[in-house]
């Protein structure tokens, strides 16, 4: 009786043991994952074992060194521990070799707090450039080759950071490839963009930062925007608008938007390209460039959906090509684009524009074609011609002039006759005859010229202002 009784209290310290166990908060379990696979055991520490590794991975090896609960008493890869040696705990994954942080637990504001990207990869651009090959959030795409997509392996939503290494241009669509500004982009070396995958290979690239801290798009301010202010220093991402040549390799961006890219017609050994889209704005002297187009060439004259270029096409069919609306610049060349020169100059909307002319601005008072983009015209002073002079019809009053002499002859009747004059005689009373004579004369009138000439200013009132234009995003 009493060994039976031994025997239940036993047990039943045991059950209470087990039940305080359960009810015992565990800051941390590593129990080993190992069962013994030789000598006896009890199927008491048999299934406090069991219970110990069933614990550990309930915890995710919680405690505040690394476990090593595997048979072999090191880490097995694959496995994860939440070290709390930190504050707040993070929880790691072993990769084979070393420990991954896969993201911080923060119990005090219940907040899981993974890490944004991690790693990093080269890819070499390609058309479709399969940014989703790699795992990693962060990398460089190398190359110059033209890019229309980043591949279609991510998952929605998923967001990469690229760092560009070179001149890669990025062509915008509207879908695939949705670019910042809705146009295509030239990256440069250093720059660097961030997408987010939208599904069905479309991408959308929310901001592509260049490598001097600017964004590459300002809503507010298109490139090649002319402004007007009184600044105290030319304002960031311009520059003073006097003509000049600026490098293409410097501003591509600048270039992109002050050029003009066509399809057209054209024929080997002449000179119209045909079937142009848009030719508005477009005039004498602006450069043309492309495949098929000689170097130097330039546009001659603009009619109806042709272009007559100074110098004849090498080449056959329907080809794409630019015109640089501003031109090289003062002294540039292919190498550079012009900048407005706007010194001494106010500015006019182009006189066609939406296809309509206000002939507001004709030629014959502009002194030049205001429907060309970047055109000038105008002068400051004026000298008037004769045929701008008023119709002026003077009134001259006519007069008859008189002159009289009176004559007195010797006898009554008598007639007295003097050369010059039409002579009248009259009789008197006293017996004398008297004689009048009168005539009429002409008067001619010369005017002589007077004025000197001289040229008159025509400038309307003017305030002075710095002229800068926007040539960087």
């Amino acid at each position: 009786m009493l060994k039976r009784l031994t025997t239940l209290a036993s047990a039943g310290a045991l059950a209470l043991g087990l039940f305080a166990g359960l009810l015992s908060p565990a800051v941390a379990a590593q129990g080993s994952g190992c069962m013994p696979t030789t000598g006896t055991v009890s199927g008491l520490t048999f299934a406090q074992d069991v219970n110990a590794a069933i614990a550990a991975l309930i915890s995710s090896n919680s405690g505040a060194t690394a476990p090593a609960t595997d048979c072999s008493a090191a880490a097995v890869k694959g496995q994860i521990w939440l070290d709390t040696s930190t504050t707040p705990n993070v929880l790691k994954q072993y990769d084979g070799t070393s420990w991954v942080s896969l993201g911080a637990i923060d119990a005090a504001s219940h907040l899981w707090a993974p890490p944004v990207g991690g790693g990093a990869a080269t890819v070499t651009a390609a058309s479709t450039t399969d940014i989703c090959a790699s795992p990693v959030a962060v990398q460089t795409i190398s190359g110059t080759t033209t890019i229309t997509g980043f591949g279609s392996a991510c998952v929605v939503g998923q967001r990469k950071t690229l760092i560009f290494d070179n001149a890669t241009p990025l062509t915008y669509n509207a879908t695939s490839l949705i670019l910042p500004g809705q146009r295509d982009y030239t990256t440069t070396a250093g720059d660097v963009a961030d997408a987010i995958y939208l599904g069905s290979g479309n991408w959308r690239v929310v901001s592509i930062t260049k490598i001097d801290g600017s964004s590459v798009v300002n809503p507010a301010l298109p490139l090649g925007t002319v402004l007007f202010g009184d600044y105290g220093t030319v304002p960031a991402k311009t520059v003073y608008g006097y003509g000049q040549a600026l490098s293409r390799a410097t501003y591509p961006d600048y270039f992109a938007a002050v050029s003009r890219v066509q399809t057209g017609t054209f024929t080997a050994g002449n000179n119209t390209i045909t079937s142009v889209a848009n030719v508005g704005g477009l005039g004498a002297g602006m450069p043309l460039e492309g495949s098929g187009i000689q170097a130097g060439t330039v546009v001659s004259s603009v009619s109806g959906t042709s272009i007559v270029m100074s110098k004849t096409a090498t080449a056959n069919g329907s080809l794409s090509f630019t015109a640089v609306v501003t031109g090289y610049g003062s002294g540039g060349d292919s190498t550079t684009v012009g900048v407005k020169d706007c010194r001494g100059r106010v500015i006019a909307g182009r006189d066609d524009q939406g296809g309509t002319s206000a002939t507001r601005l004709t030629s014959s008072v502009f002194g030049s074609d205001a429907f060309v983009i970047n055109g000038s015209g105008g002068s400051p002073t004026h000298t008037l011609t004769a045929a701008q002079l008023p119709v002026i019809t003077p009134t001259v009053a006519s007069a008859t002039a008189s002159h009289s002499h009176l004559y007195s002859g010797p006898s009554v009747g008598s007639v007295l006759v003097a050369s010059g004059f039409d002579a009248s005689v009259q009789r008197y009373g006293t017996g004398q005859n008297d004689a009048t004579s009168t005539t009429n004369a002409s008067v001619s009138i010369t005017m002589n010229s007077f004025g000197g000439g001289q040229a008159h200013p025509i400038i309307q009132p003017t305030s002075i202002a710095e002229c800068v234009v926007v040539v960087l995003p």
